[in-house]
């Protein structure tokens, strides 16, 4: 095989040239019609085993990406130039790109400045306009005497709708050194002028607070009225909010007035509702007998009293078995079943306040019967300090 052959050979080994154009150079050479040899076939790879199945997942929502790069050369040298024009001279490009991309023109930039508001920054601009504040509804609350709003107190003012004609209401109602606050809280709550009106007529004097509470418990004139009808009519404003609060209507208040308890304050209606005195409650105890007023009747529910075992102790037929006594029963957890078994026991002159006692020093109905054995009736008393001194 002489050189030029082998050459030839070894770029068709080397891939440098196919089958083809190999044969050609050969036949150039002269040694035509010898067979090129190919180059070899690769082995036959072995089959691909199948993959395996993929595991089921819990559908994942699809995360968006966000491009934070900034496309600068969007910026045109006539938006730049207007933005300085406007009095913004010299900004970095970032903040160029801010103003344009949320779609600040130079007449909203220009406004704004007209309006001398302190350290007016890019950031604060983009914030007004991203909640689509205008420089006129900036300047009609300067005008009501909030020279000094922060961009934080002018974009809740947007968020939450607030007008201002609707802040000029209440500084005509004598509300004039409303807070930025104060404000806010009328419109998150929805207070309208026309409710303050409507019970200042009822004789409410309210401060601003006060108008605050009463719109988010939302109490309506309606209720003032019927309280007043009540007999309730120099309830002031913080009673008649905590009526509000504890959903303490006009037929409730009704309703338990006609037991015709004594001490039936506003507080004490709303510690009954509080505590879950119902008039259903209230009703069982009047019927079995029992003298309530409202204070024993709170005790009582405060203490887990119901009227099963209620009616359970008031038929032990205890001398001096009041509200006031039943309350520290149940305190001290003289139970139905622990009075009965002391009274079968044999013990004599067994009261409400001598069970408490024997309670108090863990007497046992055991005990009572064992002293009974070997001594014959004893009283309750003689019975508690025989256990003391044991």
């Amino acid at each position: 095989m002489n050189e030029e052959r082998r050459h030839v050979l070894e770029m068709l080994a080397n891939g440098k040239i196919n089958a083809a154009e190999a044969a050609k150079l050969l036949d150039a050479l002269g040694v035509g019609g010898t067979a090129v040899p190919m180059p070899p076939r690769p082995a036959k790879l072995p089959p691909i085993p199948p993959l395996p199945p993929i595991p089921s997942v819990a559908k994942v929502a699809r995360v968006h990406r966000v491009r934070t790069a900034h496309n600068y050369q969007r910026i045109t040298p006539e938006y730049a130039a207007a933005i300085a024009d406007a009095g913004l001279p010299d900004l970095q490009q970032d903040e160029l790109w801010q103003l344009q991309i949320h779609h600040v023109t130079a007449d909203y930039v220009r406004r704004l400045l007209k309006l001398d508001l302190p350290e007016l920054t890019v950031d604060d601009i983009v914030q007004f306009a991203i909640h689509h504040i205008q420089p006129d509804y900036l300047h009609a609350f300067q005008k009501l005497g909030f020279s000094d709003l922060t961009t934080d107190d002018i974009v809740q003012f947007g968020v939450h709708h607030i007008q201002p004609d609707y802040v000029a209401r209440f500084q005509a109602m004598g509300f004039t050194d409303l807070s930025t606050d104060d404000v806010v809280q009328l419109g998150i709550h929805h207070v309208q002028p026309e409710l303050v009106e409507e019970l200042r007529q009822l004789g409410l004097d309210m401060t601003i607070d006060e108008v605050v509470d009463l719109g988010i418990h939302q109490v309506r004139p309606e209720l003032v009225r019927q309280v007043y009808k009540l007999g309730y009519d120099d309830a002031t404003v913080e009673q008649i909010v905590d009526l509000g609060i504890h959903h303490v209507t006009a037929e409730f208040i009704k309703e338990i007035q006609g037991f015709g308890l004594p001490d039936l304050t506003l507080e004490r209606l709303v510690d009954m509702r509080i505590h879950h005195v119902t008039p259903e409650f209230v009703g069982e105890m009047v019927a079995l007998g029992v003298p309530v007023t409202a204070v024993s009747l709170i005790d009582l529910r405060i203490h887990g009293a119901n009227a099963a075992v209620v009616r359970q102790l008031s038929a032990l037929n205890l001398p001096d078995l009041t509200t006031e006594m039943l309350v520290d029963m149940l305190i001290h957890g003289v139970t139905p079943e622990f009075a009965q078994s002391i009274l079968a026991a044999g013990i004599t002159a067994v009261t409400a306040e001598t069970l408490v006692d024997m309670r108090i020093h863990d007497v046992t109905a055991a005990f009572a019967e064992k002293v009974v054995q070997a001594q014959g009736a004893v009283s309750a008393e003689e019975l508690v300090d025989m256990w003391i001194n044991s």
